[in-house]
């Protein structure tokens, strides 16, 4: 049955009235349901929000043919980072349910900055911990960081700087909020994509460029033993992909990239870390793409956020994988705006996902929130 959506949102009124063969977005007491009515009777339902108690009654005990499904879609955050940044990187912590940002380019300057965000409490902190420097130069953009569960410490590799391309991998303690370098790629690079393959607590960091081209390499960092191995490489020299760790099949997927700087590709990489082998997907993103944000999300699935074409032109669409069946769907839900060089975070303690700065095309403030 076709269903009209009907897009409400309000705070602790009376109650509503959700016509037969239709569905209402309700927020009351904090807490948002779609409720959708099949009802068997054809008879419009009332929902009633007077109190906490009895809005949890209604959708704790639902009629007959009545649903009262999660509220997906985008939210603008009241937060925002503390000022416009694109190409930063953000990780969530697993050793307190935050996330953290670092660096990122205020479209004049590097920045230096570690910022902690709360989801829950929708606050954001400058730390006092600030990403290392490079030759006495403050400021970094184009790294790529990941949680390492094993030791609920984050990792960030390369970046760029005013004094040139690092090579460096520090290691952040969001507890004691300190910052230490720990070792190095085998060259400066940035534009990378770097995700965690929490089966063997390791980080793998895929492509990039340095200072002479594009690269395919695929360096595994394993923090435990401060060691690095070069493993199965990309199909193609590559940066500005990204990449997602699935849990469900054990594998790491790399979606799209730009290959010689202009040309961007709609390819889908599996990188499998047991046979140390990287296959590509006979299915393909639904348009090429660089410079976008893929997570994986707690339902199995990687959400990809915005991006660019091959000509640079920034897209809003977000698309929907599914590794286990090689399918991919375009949502119908969309960012604010046309977004690259965003950072998007799963956030697994309420099912979320956060996408945090970027350019549009201007670099940007805001905090998206994303519920799937």
């Amino acid at each position: 049955m076709l269903l009209s959506i009907i897009a409400v949102i309000v705070e602790a009124s009376d109650g509503f009235t959700v016509s037969h063969a239709q569905s209402q977005v309700i927020t009351a007491f904090s807490t948002c349901r779609n409720v959708t009515n099949n009802s068997p009777t054809g008879s419009a339902v009332y929902v009633p929000t007077q109190t906490s108690a009895e809005w949890a009654s209604f959708y704790d005990n639902l009629p007959s043919g009545v649903t009262a499904g999660s509220c997906a879609g985008i939210l603008i955050k009241s937060a925002a980072l503390p000022s416009p940044r694109t190409m930063l990187s953000c990780a969530y912590s697993t050793a307190n349910n935050k996330i953290y940002c670092f660096g990122g380019w205020s479209g004049t300057a590097m920045i230096n900055q570690v910022i902690e965000y709360d989801p829950p409490t929708d606050i954001v902190t400058i730390k006092s911990a600030i990403v290392p420097t490079l030759n006495g130069v403050n400021g970094r953009s184009g790294l790529s960081c990941a949680n390492n569960p094993g030791n609920n410490r984050i990792y960030c590799a390369g970046g760029d700087t005013a004094n040139g391309l690092v090579s460096q991998i520090f290691e952040y303690n969001p507890l004691t909020d300190t910052l230490a370098v720990r070792t190095s790629l085998s060259s400066g690079r940035s534009g990378l994509s770097c995700t965690t393959n929490t089966s063997a607590n390791k980080i793998n960091c895929f492509g990039g460029y340095t200072s002479m081209a594009n690269i395919n390499q695929n360096a595994e960092y394993t923090p435990s033993s401060n060691s690095l191995v070069i493993r199965a490489v990309l199909p193609s020299i590559r940066d500005e992909s990204s990449c997602a760790f699935s849990a469900v099949t054990g594998k790491t997927y790399c979606f799209g990239g730009d290959v010689t700087g202009s040309n961007a590709v709609n390819e889908i990489s599996e990188y499998d870390p047991v046979a140390n082998t990287m296959v590509v997907k006979s299915t393909t993103l639904p348009a090429a793409r660089k410079q976008h944000s893929c997570v994986t999300h707690t339902n199995g699935l990687i959400y990809c956020f915005g991006g660019a074409s091959s000509f640079s032109i920034a897209a809003r669409q977000i698309y929907e994988y599914n590794p286990a069946t090689n399918t991919i769907v375009t949502l119908a839900h969309q960012l604010p705006a046309a977004r690259t060089f965003l950072s998007c975070v799963s956030y697994p303690p309420t099912n979320k996902i956060y996408c945090l700065g970027g350019s549009s095309p201007g670099a940007v403030s805001q905090i998206v929130e994303y519920t799937p």
